[in-house]
């Protein structure tokens, strides 16, 4: 059966081909291939003139498979950093509701991490709007997520926390603390589902309130893969004030990703984040909302 999927493979090359035969003996022939029929091998040698060779003293032709390299990761920008981590940037626009009203210029990194043993989830993101001359909106925010992962069972413990700047907050600086344990509720081909629970701390600086605030936090995070090239993701963690029992701050974010089958690497992000804090005071508003416009590619 193999030599008539030899003769096969030179059915294309009737017309005098140069190519290279391989005898059952071991020995090699070179020529033009002048024609195949009737189970033989017409072959024209610089040497040896035509000769006809029996398919069956032929070794069958394979036909070798491109080995697929995989593209080794040097890291963010080629320095190591972040390596083997999926990383991505985002740049676009936010429209905002809140604090201020505006629309303003957005900037983002991402980081994910993940193997049996450990998941790594970090992001910074700086926004910044004017009207005219005069700045309307400038912050800026840095957070990471460790968990610590147990491949016997669906249960992990984490450590989470987060960095803010804002210009237009009655504070300069906020940070918050915060570990617990967790569950991988749904895990699916197309669907994640997490829960958390824990405790922490947060600190406002340069504000009226200058204490470290106790706080448990309640979070779900959700992935849904709904086809290739579109994808939603939900994030919501609720942090109850243990000081002041029935005062909260919550974050919401809503994302929407949706590839750009004609790019590679290169998506559309459309989404939401609403970031609630019952204490707010002075010239900060409870709720500061905002939509965003990105363009998100892997680095």
């Amino acid at each position: 059966m193999k030599p008539f999927i030899f003769l096969l493979s030179l059915a294309f090359f009737q017309s005098a081909i140069a190519t290279e035969i391989k005898l059952l003996n071991g020995d090699t022939l070179n020529g033009d291939v002048i024609k195949t029929e009737n189970g033989q091998v017409t072959l024209s040698h610089p040497i040896l003139g035509l000769v006809t060779i029996p398919s069956s003293n032929i070794k069958p032709a394979v036909v070798s498979e491109e080995k697929i390299v995989d593209k080794k990761d040097n890291g963010l920008l080629g320095t190591g950093f972040f390596k083997d981590w999926k990383r991505s940037a985002e740049l676009g626009i936010n429209g905002n509701e809140g604090n201020t009203q505006d629309m303003d210029i957005h900037i983002g990194v991402n980081g994910d991490f993940s193997n049996t043993t450990r998941r790594w989830s970090v992001s910074s993101v700086y926004n910044n709007g004017s009207d005219d001359t005069e700045t309307t909106k400038s912050d800026f925010f840095a957070q990471f997520t460790r968990d610590f992962l147990n491949p016997s069972t669906p249960h992990f413990s984490f450590i989470k926390g987060r960095y803010d700047w804002d210009e237009f907050e009655d504070w300069d600086h906020q940070i918050d603390l915060s570990a617990g344990v967790g569950s991988q509720l749904i895990k699916k081909d197309a669907w994640s589902l997490i829960g958390r629970t824990g405790l922490g701390v947060s600190k406002e600086f340069g504000g009226d309130n200058d204490d470290w605030t106790p706080e448990a936090l309640l979070g779900l995070e959700s992935f849904w893969a709904i086809s290739k090239h579109h994808s939603v993701e939900f994030k919501n963690s609720l942090y109850p004030n243990l000081d002041k029992l029935g005062e909260f701050r919550n974050l919401t974010e809503l994302n929407w990703k949706i590839g750009l089958a004609d790019i590679n690497n290169l998506n559309l992000k459309v989404g939401f984040v609403n970031d609630y804090d019952s204490l707010a005071n002075g010239e900060s508003q409870e709720n500061d909302f905002q939509y965003r416009l990105l363009l998100a590619f892997d680095i």
